[in-house]
């Protein structure tokens, strides 16, 4: 299958390409085509645009930037249309990845969103927009499912996918004696957003604070799993459960 995605921040980079390697392992035929990053970009496939030219942070920046994210969003939508996608699959970015959706909604393909939009904090009614551009939500929080669901929208919980980068993380065993700090105290400072001055690829970031944020930790995911009805055993792996729902998907051109 051909699998169109769109992420543009540094977060959406590194759960994009983590979806990537579940799609290959489920669709050994998986095509990818995308905006993104780095990491995307090592799973294969062709990168269109990086995430580091459409990540704008703050009202001023991104007033300063509407030509440039208007050029970019026209960009996306006839790249899209003219590589034709058996799925689209957005990634958080909501402020951009709507306006895709809406378009390739119209235009006939299939839209999947993962790590869906936070419309439950503030004006829900924004959810009927998305019941009627997106096909099938990814939700990484447990209580989002019930939200949308009462909406009325196709939706799973696929667990949250900081964890299984927690989870892949392998710490080196010689960081203190590397770095002079034995016996030391250590204070760890856990930003939950980046500036682009402090971010390598030059586009705001996240790190594992969301996390706590979040307040999900192993025992609520398995926990959130069975309450949303998705068995644990599913959740092993958001990024698996995701792709193996994304790459069983067709649809009819219109």
């Amino acid at each position: 299958m051909k699998y169109y995605l769109v992420a543009g921040e540094a977060s959406g980079d590194l759960h994009g390409a983590n979806l990537m390697k579940a799609l290959k392992d489920q669709d050994k035929q998986a095509n990818f085509r995308f905006f993104g990053g780095d990491l995307m970009q090592a799973e294969g496939g062709t990168i269109v645009k990086n995430y580091a030219d459409m990540a704008f942070m703050g009202f001023i920046e991104v007033v300063l930037n509407l030509r440039t994210i208007s050029q970019n969003i026209k960009a996306c939508k006839n790249d899209i249309l003219a590589w034709q996608p058996d799925v689209l699959v957005l990634i958080d970015f909501p402020g951009f990845n709507l306006r895709i959706a809406e378009f390739a909604k119209n235009n006939g393909i299939l839209v999947c969103y993962y790590i869906s939009p936070k419309v439950w904090a503030w004006n829900q009614k924004r959810v009927l927009k998305i019941k009627r551009v997106v096909d099938h939500l990814f939700c990484i929080l447990p209580f989002e499912v019930e939200f949308y669901k009462k909406w009325g929208m196709k939706v799973d919980y696929v667990g949250n996918p900081l964890l299984d980068a927690v989870a892949a993380f392998k710490p080196d065993q010689d960081f203190l004696a590397k770095n002079r700090l034995a016996g030391k105290k250590i204070v760890a400072l856990l930003p939950g957003r980046m500036t682009r001055s402090q971010t390598g690829s030059g586009a705001p970031g996240r790190n594992s604070s969301l996390i706590d944020a979040s307040g999900i930790g192993a025992g609520s995911r398995q926990a959130g799993a069975e309450s949303s009805g998705v068995p644990a055993s599913r959740v092993a792996s958001g990024y698996s459960l995701a792709a193996s729902t994304a790459s069983r998907y067709r649809l009819p051109r219109r």
